[in-house]
């Protein structure tokens, strides 16, 4: 009887750089697919139809810091637009969003809501990331690592739980058997 291979998961990065979710767009390996980086994806979607859809003339123009020759570096761009204010409200320009878009700007609308749910997302990857530079660096000077795994692997699952397809539908105010 023939035994079935099971499949690998594929540890490579594919879509448009513009609508790929930022853990994609970092240097190194591509990390294991997450249902999360398909809901960010959505959310990047949203934010360039805010940003740059023009409805009385069907145009959907592009958000120009995203346009860019590398991944990296679209990776840059969007981790400046969910950390800084300024390129925030440069993305979102009030002056040239669309009046039909201009309530998404809103704090308490869904997009903004969507937006510090990936900020605090990308807060939390900071956090890992300092503790990760932590350890090997502790390990390098022959330090313990002792907490550190366990910091890791704890802000790990809590980074991975901030967005769900439950959160991600009740912020759109939506029901989940859509």
């Amino acid at each position: 009887e023939k035994q079935e291979t099971p499949m690998l998961k594929p540890r490579y990065r594919t879509g448009t750089g513009p609508f790929m979710a930022l853990d994609l767009l970092r240097p190194g390996p591509p990390p294991l697919h997450k249902y999360r980086h398909d809901l960010e994806s959505f959310f990047y979607i949203y934010i360039t139809f805010a940003a740059a859809y023009d409805p009385p003339k069907r145009y959907l123009g592009k958000i120009m810091q995203w346009q860019q020759e590398s991944l990296i570096a679209i990776g840059d761009e969007k981790r400046r637009f969910l950390t800084n204010v300024h390129t925030l409200d440069q993305t979102l320009n009030r002056k040239l969003v669309h009046d039909e878009f201009k309530p998404l700007l809103d704090q308490r609308s869904f997009l903004m809501v969507l937006h510090a749910a990936f900020a605090k997302i990308e807060s939390l990857n900071d956090r890992i990331t300092y503790n990760e530079y932590t350890r090997l660096n502790n390990i390098r000077m022959g330090l313990p690592t002792d907490g550190l795994d366990s910091k890791i692997t704890k802000t790990e699952k809590k980074r991975d739980s901030y967005m769900t397809y439950s959160k991600f539908m009740e912020i759109l105010k939506q029901p989940e058997d859509i």
